[in-house]
């Protein structure tokens, strides 16, 4: 069996929609197939060629194996499917949503923690793990969340054969949409009587570079995420490509 002709079956798989974990199953047993025919056209005699080429016509041409799977496949990755979708705005709607959870909880949460008698929640030495809870949740929206979500996406996407200039759009509107974001919480004082208050702020600037705002620091963690997410796919992209190369040295 060619092993070029083997890769570019799986491309087209691939690129067709079917899963990835059910086309690397598919190939295996193929390839478990094409050897078993092969020792059984040993086994009759044949010589090694003609075992090989015995194998090959009954196993059948790849492109109506291909035709065949697809034909018979009911799920496909939505990823191929819609691919403007899936990498522009489903990314965007995902980081919105969990935003929007995590902060909904995180207000529920606080209003359920009030004291006996008290009006709302007010920050005391007592209850000040609060406080570092909410520099958790800070810091994984607006540092961790974006690079998972744009390196799952590089990930599905390559791993799909997905053209790159989607992964690469769709990392772009992601990390420039989400970067932009800066979240505040500012807990209830029981001294001054100000009430609590949830802000945000979306922006970037370059200048001043002398005065590092709020706007400089979103600006540098979106070339930060940019460069992370870029990274991880062009490194992704060599190491598939080394796996091919080797796949077929070893034809």
């Amino acid at each position: 069996m060619d092993k070029q002709q083997l890769l570019d079956h799986r491309d087209s798989l691939l690129q067709a929609g079917l899963p990835y974990a059910k086309v690397q199953r598919h190939l295996v047993e193929l390839q478990d197939h094409y050897r078993a025919l092969q020792a059984e056209g040993l086994q009759r005699g044949m010589r090694a060629g003609q075992a090989a080429s015995w194998a090959s016509e009954q196993l059948g041409s790849l492109q109506q194996i291909c035709a065949a799977m697809l034909a018979a496949s009911s799920s496909r990755s939505w990823m191929n499917r819609y691919p403007k979708l899936m990498t522009m705005l489903v990314p965007v709607l995902v980081h919105v949503l969990t935003v929007v959870l995590i902060i909904g909880s995180t207000v529920f949460c606080l209003d359920t923690m009030q004291e006996a008698g008290a009006s709302r929640f007010y920050l005391t030495d007592e209850n000040a793990w609060v406080e570092a809870v909410y520099h958790v949740i800070r810091f994984f929206l607006m540092f961790l969340l974006t690079p998972l979500l744009a390196i799952s996406l590089v990930v599905q996407a390559i791993r799909q054969k997905l053209p790159v200039r989607y992964w690469v759009s769709g990392v772009f509107v992601l990390r420039f949409v989400t970067s932009s974001l800066i979240l505040n919480i500012k807990f209830p004082n029981a001294e001054t009587g100000s009430e609590g208050v949830i802000s945000g702020m979306l922006g970037y600037s370059l200048l001043p570079f002398n005065n590092v705002s709020h706007y400089m620091l979103t600006t540098l963690r979106l070339l930060v995420h940019l460069a992370l997410a870029y990274g991880t796919g062009w490194w992704l992209l060599n190491y598939h490509r080394k796996q091919d190369e080797g796949f077929l040295d070893n034809a």
